[in-house]
């Protein structure tokens, strides 16, 4: 019998135990750190970008919203206020190219003929102030005595346009209104004194009878109350006083209405473009022989504007908002305001 072999003994494996207080080498912790570090700068940038362009449209919104509350308040304005014919008359006058002189019988007695030229723009405006708008469709041609031109807007023989009745729209960017009743006269225009801050500006003057004819003839933005009524002065001092009665509703609230260029537009909003183009050209109500003018006093707006200083909100040149705003606006005031 074969003596049975006695079974090897197998020796028990060995298992590593980490030791206490093992750690990360240098180059891994280092490794670890540049990986976390692009995770986390990835994450900002995202998150940066994410706020920076809900920023921007937050911005162009309300640049949005701003500029057309301006355009709002142009318009307003427009709606309750008509076209100033006799402002537009004596500030720029017909065209001198067509009506270059008004003579003798044009005028009122005394007063010679008046020149209609450009030479002397202050000469020339006062001219046409002493005549008068409505004056130049009551004219005496013949010399009889009676007016004969009295003829809506025509030449004296009816058959064309009378050029001394069409009131020349010189400055685009300016918008001359005057109210119902004829005693509070508003501008608006592209700020004129500092063209590079394109700002928009609004006047408003209240007018006076000095020679108590029940027409306002006296225009000034500076009053005062003084307890009962307005005081009228010439000067934003008040040293000039202009005197004569005050036309209109003597009350303190009216009397606060009147001020100088006043800047109506935001100062992050540039407007790069202001124009104004009133219709019709003749008034309706003295061109009565003009059919193209029989319609109901209308003003189109045009107004181009731009963010200005984009960089202040992140922004470049190229992205700064724009925005082109156009409507065409009717007067609220209806029927001859002469009357």
């Amino acid at each position: 019998m074969n003596k049975q072999q006695p079974a090897k003994k197998t020796l028990p494996r060995l298992v590593s135990i980490p030791r206490k207080g093992a750690a990360f080498t240098i180059l891994e912790l280092l490794i670890a750190l540049g990986m976390g570090a692009i995770v986390i700068a990835a994450a900002a940038n995202m998150m940066g970008g994410v706020y920076f362009s809900q920023k921007k449209i937050e911005v162009t919104q309300n640049f949005s919203s701003e500029t057309r509350l301006l355009m709002e308040r142009i318009t307003q304005l427009v709606r309750n206020n008509t076209i100033d014919y006799d402002r537009y008359f004596v500030e720029y006058g017909p065209s001198i190219i067509t009506c270059p002189s008004f003579d003798d019988n044009q005028t009122p007695e005394g007063i010679g003929a008046l020149t209609n030229s450009d030479i002397d723009p202050a000469v020339n405006k006062a001219n046409r102030q002493s005549l008068g708008y409505p004056t130049i469709f009551l004219w005496d041609t013949n010399e009889d005595g009676i007016p004969d031109r009295n003829l809506g807007g025509k030449s004296p023989d009816g058959t064309t346009i009378d050029p001394c009745t069409v009131v020349q729209w010189q400055e685009a960017s300016i918008l001359l209104l005057i109210n119902a009743d004829r005693n509070l006269q508003t501008s608006i225009r592209q700020d004129g004194l500092d063209p590079v801050a394109r700002h928009i500006q609004v006047q408003t003057r209240i007018g006076s009878d000095s020679n108590n004819d029940e027409n306002a003839d006296m225009w000034t933005p500076y009053t005062e109350w003084n307890g009962n009524s307005c005081e009228l002065f010439a000067d934003e001092a008040k040293t000039t006083p202009l005197g004569g009665t005050f036309i209109g509703e003597e009350t303190l609230d009216f009397c606060n209405q009147a001020h100088d260029w006043v800047t109506i537009s935001p100062e992050q909003i540039e407007v790069e473009t202001l124009r104004f183009s009133p219709s019709p050209t003749q008034d309706p109500f003295l061109s009565f022989a003009v059919n193209e003018a029989q319609i109901h006093p209308l003003i189109s707006v045009l107004m181009d504007a731009t963010l200005r200083s984009p960089g202040e909100f992140g922004m470049t040149a190229d992205e700064a908002p724009r925005v082109s705003l156009q409507t065409s606006v009717s007067s609220r005031v209806f029927g001859n305001t002469r009357e």
